[in-house]
């Protein structure tokens, strides 16, 4: 009976050291994680050398337009309406830009922030609310890939441009679609940005685009819109 009782004993005993260093184990696995992931933080901009972001997308952009692109375009009529360049442009614009984007990491959301619009990342797979509508920002979904690759999907947009002046870029149709992936280098130093667009509505082929990020302690720059100089 004693030797079954101190069996027992040991039993209950390896049963308990097993589970708490389990328990251990996921908490520093899932705060190395956090942590690392909290990498992304902070304020990124731009690295030169390769161009205006904007002349680059129209590069890539201007030989997919399809008949409804050119459409809209051939309504812009900025002629007759001094405020038409200061129009809000869709995030899919300023994600890709290489201005300068700041990055929010929470434990279920991730914020981006780029040009004075802040878009909120779900991380946690919810569903769209009740009542949820197609609007500027669109409905962002994001994921890890391991700890240092944040995807990003972001759909339902209302139409909008990937660029001002007189023969804007459109975007925004229902089957609008912006796919970001974030990936940090192994130093943290240095974000790089895979831009992916897809719209058939305007665009016959996606646009794809890449942009590098080094970490800034300078603010990010509004934007004032000033018609009269563009």
């Amino acid at each position: 009976m004693n030797t079954q009782r101190t069996m027992f004993s040991c039993w209950l005993l390896c049963t308990s050291l097993i589970a708490s260093l389990s328990s251990f184990a996921g908490t520093a696995l899932a705060q190395g994680s956090q942590s690392v992931r909290a990498s992304f933080e902070g304020q990124w901009t731009g690295q030169r050398g390769r161009g205006p972001a904007e002349t680059l997308l129209d590069f890539e952009a201007e030989g997919l337009l399809t008949e409804e692109a050119e459409a809209y375009r051939a309504g812009w009529a900025i002629e007759d309406d001094d405020q038409a360049l200061c129009r809000r442009q869709s995030p899919a614009s300023f994600a890709g830009s290489g201005r300068g984007i700041e990055i929010f990491v929470r434990r279920d959301i991730v914020y981006l922030i780029a040009d004075e619009q802040m878009r909120r990342v779900n991380m946690d797979g919810r569903e769209r609310p009740p009542g949820f509508w197609p609007n500027e920002l669109g409905w962002s979904e994001g994921e890890w890939e391991g700890n240092n690759t944040l995807v990003v999907r972001t759909t339902d947009f209302t139409a909008g441009t990937l660029d001002a002046g007189n023969r804007p870029l459109p975007f925004g149709s229902p089957a609008g679609e912006l796919l970001e992936r974030y990936t940090l280098s192994d130093d943290g130093s240095r974000l790089h940005l895979d831009y992916h667009i897809e719209d058939p509505t305007y665009y016959v082929a996606p646009i794809n685009l890449r942009f590098d990020f080094v970490r800034s302690d300078e603010t990010i720059a509004t934007v004032d819109c000033l018609p009269s100089l563009y």
